[in-house]
């Protein structure tokens, strides 16, 4: 997890109207040990070229 961190930029998705969409910190599911954010539309973007090129290789190396 730390390492796509890393290599990507998180925005918030826009709505059809344009505006931000921010998600609803109250919202989130809990599985008794691990608590986590209900899922919620975002932007996720590779910081550069290289980083691309990394993040798919890791991929493939990952589902293979």
């Amino acid at each position: 997890m730390v390492s796509v961190l890393w290599a990507v930029t998180l925005n918030k998705a826009t709505g059809p109207d344009g505006r931000e969409i921010t998600p609803d910190t109250s919202k989130f599911i809990d599985d008794g040990l691990v608590v986590r954010p209900e899922q919620f539309p975002c932007i996720i973007k590779p910081r550069g070229g290289e980083v691309a090129q990394t993040l798919n290789i890791e991929r493939e190396k990952a589902i293979n």
